[in-house]
């Protein structure tokens, strides 16, 4: 089975990372990198139903175009995004966000 480091390489061949533009976050953002992955689901943002959807399909990975995170967080309060990678943690959604200027 698939790990999200094994997506994340696969990804960062098809598009490296290192394209991205200076202000993007772009990368693995939530959870763990050794995880096993066998359902993805692909979305523009990381919503709040995003979330809720892949929990509902037991998606262990969203991929996003957007990154949710864009400057360091400073506390873990019931505001997003923190409360959005809470919510991803909880359901055991990794979150991987793959905006890149070579896509």
């Amino acid at each position: 089975m698939a790990t999200v480091n094994d997506i994340y390489a696969f990804l960062n061949d098809l598009a490296p990372v290192r394209y991205q533009m200076d202000f993007d976050n772009a990368g693995f953002l939530v959870g763990d990198g050794s995880a096993a992955v066998e359902h993805v689901l692909l979305a523009l943002d990381i919503t709040d139903d995003v979330i809720t959807e892949a929990a509902a399909l037991h998606a262990q990975l969203i991929v996003s175009h957007h990154p949710l995170i864009f400057t360091p967080l400073r506390g873990g309060r019931s505001h997003r995004p923190q409360s959005a990678c809470a919510r991803a943690q909880r359901h055991r959604s990794r979150l991987y966000a793959y905006e890149s200027g070579y896509c």
